[in-house]
This record gives structure tokens, sequence and C-alpha cells, in this order.
């Protein structure tokens, strides 16, 4: 295992992500966790995806491994908090 600044990294989620993202979300263990247990349809990813990918109060990175995508992070800004 090398210097953790080249194996651990953060990027800013793109428009390329969306597949990525919408197996991460219907992962069975992910739905396990969530408020809501049934699977998400691509339909309605697609509009929560580019909803949040345009939105100026959200910020969504994605955590890389060795440039493998590990995890993604998502802030929201809602009445200045």
């Amino acid at each position: 295992m090398g210097n953790l600044k080249n194996i651990l990294s953060l990027r800013k989620v793109n428009k390329n992500d969306e597949g990525l993202l919408f197996n991460w979300a219907n992962d069975s263990e992910v739905r396990k966790w969530s408020f809501n247990k049934k699977s998400i349809t691509l339909y309605e990813h697609t509009i929560w995806f580019n909803q949040k990918l345009e939105d100026e109060n959200v910020l969504m990175w994605i955590f890389e491994i060795e440039n493998i995508p590990s995890g993604m992070v998502r802030l929201e800004k809602e009445e200045n908090k």
C-alpha cells in the first residue's frame, strides 16, 4: 500500500456518474437501510439526479480509493443551513 495521498481522492459528481449512482441506490444493502425499501426506477433516479446536479444548494462528491468509486457524499443547503 502506497502513500494515502495517492490512494484516496474526492471528486465532484458529474453527468457520467448517473448510472453508477443508480446502481448504488438500488443495492440491496442500501435499500435495506433506507426509509423507502422499494427499488428506484431509472425514471425516478434520472429526475432526482438531474435536479440535484443542477441545484446550486447541493454539493455531491464521489469518494475514490485507488481511482475506484467507493462512495458518495452529498450536502444540501436548506434555509441557509
